[in-house]
């Protein structure tokens, strides 16, 4: 949604957009897909959902038993789209807590910029670039999620091994040392200049008072984001980082080109 009318509007880009959806809990994958279908099978000018399910079940977590003390074992998904990469994901903040959320906007942040650094430099060539995220859980509190997702321009399921084991060296690593205090501070202060931003925005004021009634938030604390981000401290951050990225609580997933579906678990994405 736009800012270019009173209501917004939706750019022929973004309408057009694919969205992926994912579907965590007991239920199977054709559970998911007639769920996904009820929802968005209506939907003018879409493709069959049902048709870009692909399953991670219990044949798949036995086979591939997750997370361990050096962490996740990677479960493997084949796109159709090309390219290869990786995705780590640990706890996160929950949407109701106020403060863990921003530490982890930091948190993400800084964990980006060092992790796409550090793929570059493991992996040249290779077209590597690193976005880290929180994803909390907007239905369910006390759930949430960092994610990190390495992406490899010219890749193949080899380079996505490499990359997931890399990125999940460096995410082990940080939460055992933590993360520097230049870098924690670069983070604030580029989230404070974000918040500083949104203030104007009326789209983002709309959500604000959306997010106050849904979660208990209040306005006022919203609107002192800028200090607020400020204000975090490196201890803060580390600690959360501690808590969210315990080895036996990460998750991993690999995926790779079609063409080299003999080693892949799942269907096309």
């Amino acid at each position: 949604v736009g800012e270019g009318g009173e209501g917004g509007e939706t750019t022929t880009e973004e309408a057009g957009a694919p969205v992926e959806i994912a579907v965590v809990g007991d239920v199977t994958s054709q559970g998911a897909a007639e769920g996904i279908a009820r929802v968005f099978g209506g939907l003018s000018g879409r493709a069959d959902p049902a048709r870009s399910v692909s399953a991670v079940g219990p044949a798949a977590r036995r086979a591939h038993p997750g997370a361990g003390p050096q962490g996740p074992t990677p479960t493997r998904v084949v796109v159709t789209g090309g390219g290869a990469g990786a995705a780590i994901g640990g706890l996160g903040p929950d949407v109701a807590d106020l403060e863990a959320l921003r530490v982890g906007f930091v948190a993400a942040r800084a964990i980006g910029r060092r992790l796409d650094a550090a793929l570059r430099g493991h992996m040249p060539g290779a077209g590597a670039r690193v976005e880290a995220f929180v994803a909390p859980s907007q239905v369910r509190r006390g759930l949430g999620a960092m994610v990190v997702q390495g992406a490899l321009a010219q890749g193949s399921w080899a380079g996505a091994q490499r990359a997931h084991s890399a990125l999940v060296r460096e995410l082990l690593r940080i939460a055992q040392d933590g993360l520097g205090a230049d870098e924690v501070a670069g983070a604030t202060a580029a989230a404070a200049q974000d918040a500083a931003q949104r203030l104007g925005s009326r789209v983002y004021w709309a959500s604000v008072l959306a997010t106050s009634a849904l979660y208990g938030h209040d306005p006022e604390d919203l609107a002192r984001a800028q200090g607020a981000y400020r204000a975090i401290t490196p201890d803060q951050v580390n600690r959360r980082l501690r808590e969210w990225l315990r080895p036996g609580s990460l998750g991993g997933v690999i995926y790779g080109p079609a063409a080299e579906t003999g080693a892949a678990v799942g269907g096309g994405v």
